[in-house]
Parts: structure tokens; C-alpha cells; sequence
């Protein structure tokens, strides 16, 4: 999500996710990417606040789906209403 957000490009690194279990260089650069990961959270922008809702790296702190398609339908709403009012 953070990609298709054009807040981090895409991975440079090598590593393969099956070999991190017993791999201490792929498992030290997946931790690394992942600090990447966590730091780069800090840089989405408000309008993109429903990424950072979704991206929480604890499930208690993640948004539902139930919440996340009730926010997407407000936003729909609003952009419908919005347009309606522009063509007026």
C-alpha cells in the first residue's frame, strides 16, 4: 500500500521470505525492511489516513473492514454530493 501510495519505492532488497527462517542475512535485512516500513507510516499524508489505519502492525490497532468500507462509502458520498453541487 505504501508503494501504490508513492510514499516508498519499491524493495532494493534480495532477500527471499523462506529463507529467513534460517538465513541470518535475509532475516537481518526483512527486519530492516520492515524499520523502513515503520518509518516511511510516519510519512503518509492525512489525505491517505485510511492507508495508515489499514498498515497498524497490531490487528487491535488495525481498521476493520466493516469500518473501512463504511469510511470508503462516506468518502463516495461526499464526492458524490460534491460533484452534484459543482454541476449545479
Amino acid at each position: 500500500m505504501l508503494y501504490v501510495a508513492q510514499v516508498i519505492p519499491l524493495p532494493r532488497r534480495s532477500w527471499i521470505i523462506t529463507d529467513i527462517e534460517w538465513d541470518h542475512n535475509a532475516r537481518k535485512e526483512m527486519s530492516d525492511w520492515l524499520h523502513e516500513l515503520e518509518e516511511a507510516q510516519k510519512r503518509i499524508p492525512e489525505r491517505l489516513s485510511l492507508i495508515q489505519k489499514m498498515l497498524q502492525r497490531l490487528p487491535k490497532d488495525r481498521i476493520t473492514a466493516s469500518d473501512l468500507t463504511k469510511s470508503l462509502r462516506g468518502l463516495r458520498n461526499t464526492k458524490s454530493r460534491l460533484l452534484r453541487l459543482e454541476a449545479g
